[in-house]
């Protein structure tokens, strides 16, 4: 018997201790039970396939067909992403030799183990060195708490439902978003116009070299406690080091108190050079601070936010690689740019 343990927050029908126990008493471990591939199913995209990195397209594998939990083994890069634990809900799928597969035994349920597993640290069972393995000894010493079968089920269900509600929300926040851009791709090519309160037009629009609009901020400086090293990434834009989802490499940064960064002030247009293809351009709506010389940095005396807009529509990234120069950096010179070079686009 392990230690016990009383939660904070519960289900007000369930009174009982939770009991720590080992991963490897309350599972059983099905690593050697995959089956061969079937010459006959070799066929691409059939199943799911699970292994280190998640749920990809099919890969040599083993077949399953029930459901089971999968803990990867595979703990490269384990600082960004820890491990991954996947709940297969039902049907076949392929599984790879680096991840585990787990049952549940009787009396534990697979969703709960799941949720479980999600939510331990699992660096500290790190074994390797250039590349940490997550092994099958390691694995079964792994302690957690659990609540009676009864419990473990409601947790497990409810877990579900908020994923199922939150999956339904990113559904509408992903329509709302591609409506969005379908508006602002109208308006900035003026296909639609808003009028004034009492119902009459704006003035028409001017045509201005993109020069007049935004000026390069050239400032050098170290970091300071009311300029702090922010980061600045494709997907999140102007972030904190801290908040960044992969490839937090903020801290091998060599002389950070002497190495000179780029100033950057709330509202400036930040954009790669390197990564502009990809929508790497963002305005600056976190704080003061520093981030990398490698970007260039630009602030306008027109409203920021109508700037950020005209700067990361598509059409505006798509002509601008028309001036891409250089070759293992390709380099934008934005002030060859005027407004109505871009699809008609003028300010």
């Amino acid at each position: 018997m392990g230690d016990k343990s009383i939660p904070k927050l519960r289900f007000p029908e369930f009174t009982d201790e939770w009991e720590q126990r080992k991963l490897g008493e309350i599972v059983d471990f099905l690593d050697d039970k995959r089956k061969p591939i079937e010459e006959n199913v070799r066929i691409a995209g059939v199943y799911p396939y699970y292994g280190a990195s998640g749920v990809i397209d099919y890969v040599d594998g083993y077949l399953f067909d029930e459901e089971l939990v999968l803990l990867s083994e595979d703990g490269a890069n384990i600082v960004d992403r820890n491990y991954r634990v996947s709940f297969i809900a039902s049907g076949k799928y392929w599984v790879n030799n680096h991840a585990h597969v787990l049952k549940a035994k009787l009396n534990f349920y697979n969703a709960f183990i799941c949720e479980a597993l999600e939510r331990l640290n699992f660096e500290q069972y790190n074994t390797g060195t250039a590349q940490p393995k997550l092994n099958q000894e390691v694995c079964r010493n792994i302690r957690i708490f659990f609540p009676n079968f009864d419990e473990q089920k409601k947790i497990a269900e409810f877990h579900k439902t908020l994923d199922h509600l939150i999956t339904l929300h990113q559904r509408k926040c992903y329509c709302l978003k591609k409506l969005r851009d379908g508006i602002i791709q109208k308006i900035l090519s003026r296909e639609l116009r808003f009028k004034r309160a009492d119902g009459r037009e704006f003035e028409n629009w001017v045509t201005k070299e993109l020069w007049e609009i935004l000026t390069e901020r050239k400032v050098s400086q170290t970091i300071t406690e009311d300029a702090p090293l922010l980061s600045f990434t494709i997907e999140q834009g102007v972030i904190k080091p801290q908040d960044k989802k992969t490839n937090k490499r903020d801290f091998l940064i060599k002389d950070k108190e002497t190495k000179k960064f780029a100033l950057t002030e709330v509202d400036d247009i930040i954009y790669n050079p390197a990564n502009l293809k990809y929508g790497a351009i963002h305005r600056n709506k976190l704080m003061r601070g520093v981030v990398s010389p490698i970007y260039a940095i630009f602030y306008t005396e027109q409203n920021p936010a109508f700037m950020e807009y005209v700067v990361k529509n598509p059409i505006f990234i798509k002509n601008s690689m028309k001036y891409l120069e250089g070759t293992v950096i390709m380099q934008i010179p934005v002030e060859r740019y005027t407004y109505s070079e871009i699809n008609g686009i003028v300010i």
